[in-house]
């Protein structure tokens, strides 16, 4: 079997798509060594695979290289091919395709999308390439009602494969965090978020909930702000010095993953106050390393993080606000929530994201 897979998410500064790729590729590779993988990209991947792994560059613009990759695709007679994020392909190609849909964002919160242009055409290509798709992947239960209500497709074409987390994602010693404190200019206390910077990320509720807990509850405690500036990022920058919490605020941008572990394991809690989630990786990442969560009760979040996290309104600041100080004030609670996560997070693997799959790509193919 010949199997494409859109690895281009890998390249660049990887957030939660680029992991999933990554993590993907990594271990299908440890699993399959009998089926052909041809890895689609537009710059090199630089990746250390076996040698059933080929890469196949292709050098288009943007929407000429989904053309491009299609006809290749044709020509090469691949069996099987999966779209790991984008919806072009398995518009033009059909039957022959694994489409993964992360999340329904562009038909639930069409607002937090970059202009009304793009959103409409997001908003066609996505029921366009479900309807044209042979299986769909959905990382959770929630996606998968999402997908099933907004749209046509049948329930026997989508399946639910959680996304997972990396064994050696573990906390750091005490030496490390020292020398990542050091590097990055860190606190010695900080509650933290991690997650590219955009509308749906609830960054502008973080900031009057911690201005509360500034103004209101009196703990002038740091925000570690991690990840890389998305679409509508300004207005976090703007709202903060609205505030006047910029001496309160870390910002960071993105963080490489070495460095990040360590990040984790300096925090006294980790805060999520998304607006909606496909599945939400940062959450797995905290319980693995055994820090607090405090979260919103929407979507996706709560199948992940199951009792393991104070769940709030992400809309109530002042719900939001209360539950951060509850967590940081009460070592009780704050361990309790750790002990619950590290039970929970032992029900999700990349390995078994790689198996559940490669059957999927095997059901394609007959």
């Amino acid at each position: 079997m010949k199997v494409g897979i859109d690895a281009r998410a890998i390249l660049g500064k990887r957030a939660g798509i680029g992991e999933y790729v990554s993590q993907l590729i990594n271990h299908l590779s440890k699993i399959d060594r009998t089926n052909i993988y041809w890895l689609y990209t537009n710059e090199p991947l630089d990746l250390v695979l076996p040698n059933n792994f080929i890469e196949r560059k292709i050098e288009a613009p943007r929407y000429l290289w989904h053309l491009k990759t299609a006809l290749d695709i044709k020509t090469n007679n691949l069996d099987v091919y999966h779209s790991t994020h984008s919806l072009i392909i398995p518009s033009i190609l059909g039957k022959k395709t694994v489409l993964t849909i992360h999340d329904a964002t562009s038909l639930i919160l069409p607002e937090t999308h970059l202009g009304r242009s793009e959103e409409m055409i997001s908003r066609f290509l996505f029921k366009l390439a479900i309807r044209k798709a042979k299986k769909i992947i959905v990382p959770s239960n929630s996606t998968k009602i999402d997908v099933l209500r907004l749209t046509k497709v049948k329930e026997d074409k989508v399946s639910v494969i959680n996304l997972g987390i990396e064994h050696t994602f573990n906390r750091a010693t005490k030496k490390e965090l020292a020398l990542v404190k050091k590097k990055y200019n860190l606190p010695k206390d900080y509650i933290l978020f991690n997650a590219t910077l955009e509308p749906r990320k609830n960054l502008n509720g973080l900031l009057r909930a911690f201005d509360l807990l500034i103004s209101k509850y009196k703990m002038k405690i740091p925000l570690v702000v991690a990840g890389k500036k998305g679409w509508g990022y300004k207005e976090f920058f703007d709202l903060s010095k609205e505030l006047k919490l910029d001496q309160y605020i870390f910002y960071l941008d993105w963080v490489d993953n070495c460095d990040m572990t360590t990040i984790y394991s300096g925090a006294k809690l980790f805060v999520y106050p998304s607006l909606y989630e496909g599945f939400g990786l940062p959450l797995l990442s905290a319980m693995k390393i055994g820090i607090p969560i405090v979260t919103s009760r929407v979507s996706s979040i709560p199948e992940v993080v199951g009792e393991a996290a104070i769940l709030v309104d992400p809309h109530n600041i002042n719900e939001l606000a209360s539950s951060m100080i509850g967590v940081v004030r009460d070592e009780k609670l704050a361990k309790s929530l750790v002990k619950k996560g590290f039970a929970q997070v032992r029900k999700f693997s990349w390995e078994r994201t790689a198996e559940q799959t490669l059957k999927i790509y095997k059901e394609v193919n007959g």
